[in-house]
């Protein structure tokens, strides 16, 4: 008997792919066997950051990389980020901002809370866009004042073919996506 079975809870065949509500992914045998093996020693998990980091960094070409435990811790970091960039002081104020530019421009098309909610409790406002059916690049033009942080762009939500004329509307303005 599985432990889901012994918990009542039932499985099923995910077809829709990495999805964090559905238990995010089936981990391949040599992943289980790493964690349990890390799983017998203490560490300094900021050592260990910073390895994975590297190495995550090495596998994928990437400049920089932070693995993190979801998607909305991930949201909730990268809101972070663009609230304070590099500045110790911001860092250590947050959720403050005080008058530094907090407001994320937002979709309606993807609207999962605990993606929101990453924003809102790094320090930022939402300034929600579109509906729940569409979004247009300019609605992201449209919704940018001196107080954006970033704007927020799903990919799989949105068309794909829209993500770079809306990069090209927020790096002319040096706002992040």
């Amino acid at each position: 008997m599985s432990i889901y079975e012994r918990l009542g809870v039932r499985t099923f065949i995910n077809a829709r792919g990495t999805i964090t509500t559905l238990g995010g992914s089936v981990m391949p045998a040599d992943v289980v066997a790493a964690m349990s093996e890390a799983s017998r020693h203490f560490i300094h998990l900021d050592d260990f950051q910073r390895k994975a980091d590297e190495r995550i960094c090495e596998l994928t070409g990437a400049p920089g990389a932070f693995i993190c435990s979801g998607a909305a811790s991930g949201m909730l970091l990268a809101g972070a980020a663009c609230l304070t960039g590099n500045d110790a002081d911001a860092i250590a104020a947050l959720p403050e901002t005080d008058a530094r530019p907090n407001q994320f421009v937002i979709s309606l098309v993807d609207s999962h809370y605990y993606v929101h909610q990453g924003f809102v409790v790094s320090g930022g406002e939402l300034v929600r866009i579109g509906t729940r059916q569409s979004v247009t690049p300019d609605d992201y033009a449209d919704a940018i004042t001196e107080r954006t942080a970033a704007l927020v762009y799903f990919l799989g939500s949105q068309p794909d073919d829209e993500l770079a004329q809306i990069v090209e509307i927020a790096h002319a303005k040096d706002i992040p996506v």
